[in-house]
């Protein structure tokens, strides 16, 4: 496997002051009284300490940030990326809006190192991640699953706009590649699933990814493959 408005309450308590507390009469204790009325030392509220779901936004801060990227390309890795995924799923699935998954894979990466050594296929790992960073969104989350696989979880977006993010960047790995000689097309391929077009949990929405991101990969790669 691999957020409500302060002022309907400001309203109710404006509308409703005066209504139910009873009027006060002329034999009432005075204000200053009514204060002493108060025990002289405050009584401390119990602390109880609240314990975070993993789908909660604090989960991330407890943990250690830099443990969370990957060091090569400084994506997001592959736990933060799992736990990015399941809380956008779990909203969406609320919310009733969409969610949409993307995997990508280098093709042709292990020929690639396999004639000019791990320092380029290193070389094409860091540029993919640059190009995720420059032409993703700010409301999507990018991460680094595998090697050679690589996840966009763009939240509260339908399959047709995530699509025209993906194809900027496969157009860039496309002038990449022809402008070397000689060499194997280092393109990418794509795979997309999409909430609630493709399922509505976070296990049948990677399946779903994966099954596109292999018949992307069985048609020699460049070009992507989603739900019609």
């Amino acid at each position: 496997m691999f957020s409500a408005s302060v002022m309907p309450t400001i309203n109710w308590i404006k509308s409703k002051t005066g209504t139910n507390i009873p009027a006060v009469q002329n034999s009432s204790p005075s204000a200053s009284e009514k204060i002493s009325q108060f025990p002289r030392q405050p009584i401390k509220a119990r602390t109880v300490k609240k314990e975070l779901r993993d789908t909660d936004p604090g989960f991330l801060l407890e943990k250690n940030l830099p443990q969370l990227l990957d060091r090569e390309t400084g994506l997001l890795n592959r736990s933060a990326t799992e736990w990015k995924l399941n809380y956008e799923v779990v909203r969406a699935k609320r919310y009733k809006r969409s969610v949409t998954v993307l995997l990508l894979s280098i093709d042709n990466l292990d020929l690639t190192i396999e004639k000019y050594g791990p320092l380029a296929g290193a070389e094409l790992i860091t540029y993919l991640g640059s190009l995720l960073k420059e032409h993703t969104r700010d409301t999507d989350f990018v991460g680094r699953v595998e090697n050679n696989l690589f996840a966009i979880v763009c939240p509260e977006t339908a399959q047709a706009q995530a699509l025209t993010i993906v194809r900027r960047i496969g157009r860039q790995m496309q002038a990449r590649a022809h402008s070397f000689t000689n060499r194997p097309s280092n393109t990418v391929s794509v795979g997309a699933a999409c909430a609630p077009i493709d399922g509505d949990s976070v296990n049948v929405l990677i399946q779903k990814a994966l099954q596109h991101l292999e018949m992307a990969r069985r048609q020699d790669g460049d070009c992507m493959f989603f739900s019609a």
